[in-house]
């Protein structure tokens, strides 16, 4: 069995490096090594000088475009992954990873071309047809990603993601009581993911099963402590659930700054939810600060804006917002 241990072999690779600094294997290596640690500005760097060395070197554009996705920089993703696809074009993980990319920019139909290129080169790629499936819940199109996601656990029975993003879609279609049932079996086969326990949640919450919900959200953040989902979801039900039993302004704050604080502030939703939890707790002055601090994401605008510009009225009119 294979032992983990990173540091030891990022030293490994700069002994090597010391001997031969253009080693491109042992830049490569040493990169992996960087992006496992999850540093990924230093995994991008070795990245660069491998590519630098050896222009040909196509998983050092794969894995770099993987790098620059977990940053969040998808154009310098997609860019990487062109750039493999150039010189080797019949590439399936790579085709699909350029799809993520584009799904993650909420460019849904490149997404699903990309996705369906990967599909007719392995018809049964399952990461190609959950990206798909993605890609159509993304736009809305619950009965087409929900016969992905059918088709995928046909391949492979036991693939959480496809078990939680069909309950996601049959919860976009209000079928909350069905969601609720896909969402249970993903608990079933990993009771430890957290991303479910949330989905969960916001499906209970749709059913009024406000202690149900709250349980979720407190599971997740039990599991683990610093999923800022979890710590955002369950402000939203302190904040604006239309059951007075359940409302705290207060808790809601502490709950939605934490979520703010996890993520740099760089998430627009939770500083959406901060927002109605300040009005909440009477602070309308702070909670007009924050909608508008949200309204800022192009992203966030692009997909909530409407809904955020009316709550913002609220707030404005020194009102709180209920669901």
């Amino acid at each position: 069995r294979v032992k983990l241990d990173y540091d030891k072999a990022i030293a490994d690779f700069d002994d090597a490096l010391r001997l031969e600094p253009r080693y491109s294997h042992a830049l490569y290596g040493r990169a992996l090594s960087w992006a496992a640690k999850k540093e990924y500005t230093k995994a991008i760097k070795d990245f660069d000088e491998v590519i630098a060395v050896d222009p040909k070197y196509l998983n050092a554009y794969n894995d770099r475009g993987l790098a620059h996705a977990a940053l969040r920089e998808y154009d310098k993703a997609i860019a990487d992954y062109t750039a493999y696809l150039a010189l080797s074009p019949k590439s399936h993980v790579v085709i699909t990873n350029r799809g993520n990319s584009w799904r993650s920019k909420l460019e849904y139909d490149k997404a699903i071309q990309d996705y369906e290129d990967a599909l007719r080169l392995n018809p049964k790629y399952t990461h190609a047809l959950f990206g798909r499936g993605a890609a159509k819940y993304g736009k809305k199109e619950y009965d087409n990603a929900i016969k992905d996601f059918d088709d995928l656990i046909a391949i492979d029975s036991k693939y959480v993601a496809a078990f939680n993003d069909r309950g996601l879609s049959r919860v976009g279609k209000k079928e909350y009581e069905q969601g609720i049932k896909d969402y249970d079996e993903a608990l079933r086969i990993n009771p430890k993911n957290i991303v479910t326990y949330s989905n969960r949640a916001v499906a209970r919450k749709s059913l009024k099963h406000y202690d149900k919900a709250i349980a979720d959200c407190e599971e997740a953040i039990r599991l683990d402590a610093r999923y800022a989902r979890a710590y955002s979801n369950m402000s939203w039900i302190m904040a604006t659930c239309p059951d007075e039993k359940y409302r705290n302004g207060k808790k809601a704050v502490e709950l939605a700054t934490k979520a703010c604080e996890l993520t740099d502030w760089k998430e627009p939703i939770y500083i959406d939810v901060l927002a109605a939890a300040s009005a909440e707790a009477g602070n309308f002055e702070q909670a007009v600060k924050f909608e508008k601090q949200a309204l800022e994401s192009p992203r966030f605008e692009k997909v909530s804006g409407e809904t955020a510009r009316k709550r913002l009225s609220l707030y404005q009119e020194r009102k709180a917002f209920r669901e």
